[in-house]
């Protein structure tokens, strides 16, 4: 696992790569924001469209 050395940046998480591919993982203080757009559909809206 290698985390992308911008991530120490954000509170919320941070990103990391494993095999090639890229993971984002959500601590404690954005879990409630990340649980917000999920059941609001912003994740699934941006995977339709290609952004995520």
């Amino acid at each position: 696992m290698i985390v992308n050395s911008g991530s120490f940046r954000d509170p919320s998480g941070c990103v990391f790569s494993k095999d090639g591919k890229i993971y984002r993982s959500i601590f404690e203080p954005g879990a409630k924001d990340f649980e917000a757009a999920r059941d609001a559909g912003v994740y699934d809206k941006l995977i339709e469209t290609g952004l995520l």
